[in-house]
This record gives C-alpha cells, structure tokens and sequence, in this order.
C-alpha cells in the first residue's frame, strides 16, 4: 500500500502472472458489464514504489513502470497511461502531466504545446494534457481572462 494523492492505493504486481491476469479480467468486466471504453492507468511513477516492494521478478522502482507499460491492458481506444516507458508501440493515450492554473511557461497553459512536441517526438503520437487548468494546485487561483462577462468572487 501507497499513499496517493487523496488516500491510500495499491502498486500492483504485474510480473506475477497470476496477479496480471485477475486485473485484466476485472478490466474485461467492467468492459462488458458496463460498456466503458478505456481505462486510465495513473501512476506508476519511480517515487510511488514503495522501496520494500517484493514483486514476483525482482526490479527496482525505476524498472516498475516498464513492468505496467508490458503487461499490455486491454487494447481499446481509449487506454490512456502517464507514465509511459516502452509505450509508444502500444499506441495508448500518453497523458501529460498536468499544468498548473497560471498562464507561464514554468509547468502553465505556456508550456502545453512545447511539452506535447517534446513528447511527440519521442514517439508517442497520441496525447492528452490532463487537466489544464482549474485545478488550483499550489495555491494558484484562476483568475477571468479580460474576455469573461465580469469579475467572479474570489473564496
């Protein structure tokens, strides 16, 4: 167990078949039980591998995220993944990170079209920028762009 964004998570263990193969039936079913199209793979990053993890084939934190990206989820149109290491043949969603609510070039709306490009040229060709936008994160406040009909109230 991990501890996510907004609580606890699990980081599971893709190089043990049998662990593999129960996700990906829980997938199929939520695919014909409730017509979902994709999933969104979050996570995975180096700094969530908890650095006493025992998976089945032993690896580093740094090689995890290889281990998601080859299990190889179901093949949908609408996989997205973030962090996506060996991902490109997969032809999945490669999410970007998301942007903070100011307009800079240090991780703002700026920096969207550079990053995309970036990424792109790394080879993977479909991509989604998350959240840009709204999401407030380190105090950052949205403010009405001079466009908007009048001020909104600031909480």
């Amino acid at each position: 167990m991990i501890r996510w964004w907004n609580g606890p998570a699990a980081v599971w263990d893709f190089t043990n078949p049998e662990a593999a193969s129960l996700f990906r039936s829980r997938l199929d079913a939520l695919m014909r039980d409730f017509g979902f199209d994709g999933f969104k793979f979050d996570g995975g990053d180096v700094h969530f591998v908890a650095r006493d993890a025992q998976p089945m084939r032993p690896m580093t934190a740094a090689q995890y995220p290889t281990s998601t990206t080859r299990w190889r989820p179901p093949t949908t149109a609408g996989n997205e993944t973030r962090v996506g290491i060996d991902s490109q043949p997969l032809g999945i969603v490669q999410r970007l990170i998301d942007k903070n609510s100011v307009w800079g070039k240090e991780n703002g709306l700026a920096a969207l079209v550079p990053e995309a490009l970036a990424t792109s040229l790394r080879g993977f060709f479909f991509l989604m920028p998350d959240m840009v936008g709204g999401n407030q994160y380190d105090g950052d406040v949205v403010e009405p762009s001079s466009s908007c009909a009048g001020p909104r109230p600031r909480p």
